[in-house]
C-alpha cells in the first residue's frame, strides 16, 4: 500500500504483529531506501469497550503509542506531536496503522 508522506513515499505490511514501513525520500538525482520495523501490540486495557491504541517498539526499544480518540489519529513521537500542534495531520506511525487496518478510517 502506497502511504503519502511529506516529500516521501512508501509502503507498510503488517505479518505477524511486525509492522514494516519502508520510506523513499528522493534528494537530487538519488533515492534513500530506509527500513524501520516495529513490533504491535494492543495496549487497550478492555478490547471490547476502549477506543484503538496501540504500542510499537522499534528495534532499538523506543516506544511510541497510537491512538484514535474523538480528535482524530494521535502519536506521541516527536513528528506526531508537532504535527498535531501545527493541525497538519497524522506522522507515518498513525497513516501506517490507519493503512494495515488496526485504525479506522474516517479521522483526519
Amino acid at each position: 500500500m502506497k502511504v503519502p508522506a511529506n516529500k516521501a513515499t512508501g509502503t507498510v505490511s503488517l505479518k505477524d504483529d511486525i509492522l514494516t514501513i519502508t520510506t523513499e525520500r528522493k534528494k537530487g538525482k538519488k533515492t534513500a531506501k530506509i527500513v524501520v520495523t516495529y513490533r504491535v501490540e494492543d495496549a487497550r486495557p478492555d478490547p471490547r469497550v476502549a477506543d484503538p491504541a496501540f504500542s510499537l517498539t522499534k528495534e532499538d526499544g523506543e516506544v511510541y503509542h497510537v491512538s484514535v480518540n474523538e480528535y482524530g489519529l494521535h502519536c506521541d513521537c516527536k513528528d506526531g506531536e508537532l504535527r498535531e500542534k501545527r493541525g497538519t495531520g497524522p506522522c507515518k506511525h498513525a497513516l501506517a496503522m490507519r493503512a494495515v487496518g488496526l485504525l479506522p478510517k474516517g479521522f483526519p
